[in-house]
């Protein structure tokens, strides 16, 4: 939320700083290599990330490589799975997470 409230204010280039402590970069190469290992929150951030980033008129260069390359294309089947695993273990009662 604070990286959506960061980029509605139109201060892209704090959020490379907010999300360094994730080490994203490290969990995640630019092709996408380890990004079936992610939870469903980190992929949830990750694919948010994307999304406002896309939305940038002027693309910020501090934010992680993994989310300024577009390794979503070529991972959309592990996307799929994990989605579908984090769906299939969610008994009704329990909230989905927001990727879902």
């Amino acid at each position: 939320e604070v990286c959506a409230e960061l980029c509605a204010s139109g201060r892209h280039n704090d959020v490379g700083e907010v999300v360094s402590h994730w080490s994203l970069d490290q969990m995640l190469d630019a092709t996408g290599c380890g990004f079936d290992l992610l939870d469903a929150n980190m992929m949830s951030l990750v694919l948010s990330l994307r999304v406002a980033y896309e939305e940038c008129d002027k693309k910020p260069t501090s934010w992680p490589s993994c989310v300024r390359k577009d390794i979503l294309k070529d991972n959309v089947s592990v996307v799929a799975r994990n989605v579908g695993q984090v769906l299939a273990s969610c008994p009704v009662t329990d909230v989905v997470p927001p990727v879902l």
